[in-house]
């Protein structure tokens, strides 16, 4: 999205394989995660890739450390999915709104509840819940629930698609990913009269 700028602010980055690509192709990239020894290492793989790229440890269930309107872009690459509840899912998206610029764009892709990939559903009150191989916890939405909650924090959408593909995992069969990618404006408020 060369037209849209080169800021971006990538949350979630975990060790930084999309941050790193990003840097590569010639985006100003900062990024954030809440574990420390991941950011340690994206922080190294930078450094030794001679990359600037601006990793923080932070959290999304809190005010983003960016000022107002810093970035063109910001992706969330299945961040929000990690939140533990559903204020936190919204706080993070309104963040996400609040450190773009106007006009900037939101790249966002999401894990389906249809999603073949090997995991757990445990049964109870919280169908959405989904616990992966690793043991990690994320809560899928249907893309109309992702809709929802981008509308509220002042997204417009420009792009939605369904992306699905075969995913070979060693040990295991072959499953198919069901991912939503969402591209979304941020909408200018509109002041009260």
């Amino acid at each position: 999205f060369p037209e849209h700028g080169n800021t971006i602010l990538s949350v979630g980055c975990g060790k930084g394989r999309n941050e790193l690509a990003m840097a590569r192709r010639g985006l100003k990239v900062s990024a954030f995660d809440y574990v420390p020894d991941v950011v340690a290492i994206l922080q190294q793989r930078a450094r030794d890739a001679e990359l600037d790229i601006d990793a923080r440890v932070s959290g999304m269930d809190e005010r983003f450390p960016y000022p107002d309107e810093s970035f063109d872009l910001t992706a969330d690459i299945t961040s929000t999915m990690s939140m533990k509840t559903k204020e936190g899912r919204k706080n993070a998206v309104r963040e996400l709104y609040r450190v773009l610029k106007p006009e900037g764009l939101l790249v966002a892709e999401n894990i389906l509840p249809t999603d073949g990939f090997q995991r757990e559903q445990p049964q109870g009150d919280d169908k959405q819940k989904v616990v992966w191989p690793d043991k990690k916890d994320e809560w899928v939405l249907t893309p109309e629930e992702l809709q929802e909650y981008y509308e509220e924090a002042g997204f417009e959408v420009v792009h939605e698609r369904l992306i699905t593909r075969d995913q070979v995992v060693e040990g295991q069969d072959n499953k198919e990913r069901h991912m939503y990618l969402s591209i979304l404006r941020k909408k200018p408020l509109v002041a009260a009269a």
